[in-house]
């Protein structure tokens, strides 16, 4: 569960160093706005590089499956992986589960997309021709240009996104596809000012407890990186 996890990792605060995506540190373990997993608050690492000693190194992935896939080829590719004496583990905390959607797209009701989740909820539909989608950010306007949306891409974040909205001179109707779990309250927010926007839950965030593996990565002596 999502308190055992952060239980075991508040555990051993002096071997895990953990990489946030902003400046001053970040969160793993529950969903953001981006889908991103979020539980626990963690330091960030530094700006000194992994380090390489005769001590193996393992580097914990919690990130959804692709994600941890993506990184763990990225590292493997920079740092050498095991050659070099890096151990990576991939544990997801999170599993993505799409829900196809009900109806078909309505070529004339631009689209809203908070996370890449909800693109890929999308694979299997026809996306009409030149529909338009408001993306929170590059890498959601990419994964949806992928599919034949025609992107607007805000800067990353839900304030941000509302104001491009404004901004483009929305009145709606607009369509929300969103994850199940969210933090920011963007429908309601464009409803406030006066935007018609539904919202349809494509894809929900199931968390999964830590493999045997990384339990017991966990429970070694050796230095652990987490990024987050």
């Amino acid at each position: 569960t999502a308190a055992a996890v952060s239980s075991q990792l508040l555990s051993i605060p002096s071997r895990v160093r953990g990489k946030a995506g902003a400046p001053g540190g970040g969160d793993v373990g529950c969903p953001d706005l981006h889908g991103n997993a979020r539980f626990l608050n963690i330091r960030p690492m530094t700006r000194s590089p992994i380090p390489m000693s005769d001590t193996p190194v393992t580097v914990l992935l919690t990130r959804p499956a692709a994600a941890s896939q993506q990184t763990a080829q990225a590292l493997d590719g920079v740092c050498g992986g095991a050659a070099k004496g890096l151990q990576i583990v991939i544990s997801p905390i999170l599993e993505i589960v799409t829900t196809p959607l009900s109806t078909s797209l309505d070529s004339e009701v631009p689209v809203i997309l908070t996370s890449a989740h909800a693109v890929a909820a999308l694979s299997a539909e026809q996306v009409p021709s030149g529909q338009r989608a408001y993306c929170v950010g590059t890498a959601t306007a990419q994964a949806a240009q992928g599919l034949g949306f025609r992107t607007l891409c805000a800067q990353g974040d839900a304030g941000d996104l509302l104001k491009l909205i404004h901004q483009h001179g929305e009145g709606g109707p607009l369509l929300w596809l969103r994850g199940k779990h969210r933090r920011a309250e963007l429908g309601q927010q464009l409803r406030a000012s006066g935007i018609d926007v539904s919202e349809r839950v494509v894809y929900d965030q199931i968390e999964r407890a830590l493999t045997a593996t990384a339990q017991t990565a966990l429970n070694a002596a050796n230095p652990i990186i987490l990024p987050l």
